[in-house]
């Protein structure tokens, strides 16, 4: 019987609703929504656009990595940005996490009329798990 796994982890910021940070299925792992909150106190960055979308993309690797897999066998993400006229901005950001164009993962990116309590940058995606 296939079963699921939870992963939790204390380096990346508490989920703050009903969901948990990833879920692990045989050799997949989906990363839930990650925004740009301090892990250690739960508060919410703001201000430069690019810290955040750099904070809510290293919450997002350490997720990633608590499952056990990496920036490297992502798969897809989906981002969320709250002004679209952001999207240079976080692609500029992006490009630090994968910067060859060529081993990326696919990505959508999604303008919205808002993001949980005003945040501006929210990413998820799906990874393969490295079992070595």
């Amino acid at each position: 019987m296939m079963t699921k796994e939870v992963v939790w982890t204390n380096d990346a910021p508490k989920p703050v609703g009903q969901y948990s940070p990833a879920t692990r299925f045989e050799n997949l792992l989906i990363v839930g929504g990650n925004g740009p909150i301090d892990h250690k106190t739960g508060e919410v960055l703001r201000g430069n656009f690019e810290e955040e979308a750099r904070l809510t993309l290293k919450n997002m690797q350490t997720v990633i990595e608590a499952g056990g897999s990496s920036l490297s066998s992502v798969l897809k993400v989906t981002v969320y940005l709250a002004n679209i006229g952001d999207f240079e901005a976080f692609n500029k950001v992006y490009s630090e996490f994968f910067p060859d164009v060529k081993t990326a993962p696919t990505r959508a990116v999604v303008g919205v009329a808002g993001l949980w309590d005003g945040i501006s940058v929210e990413t998820e995606c799906m990874a393969i798990i490295n079992e070595e």
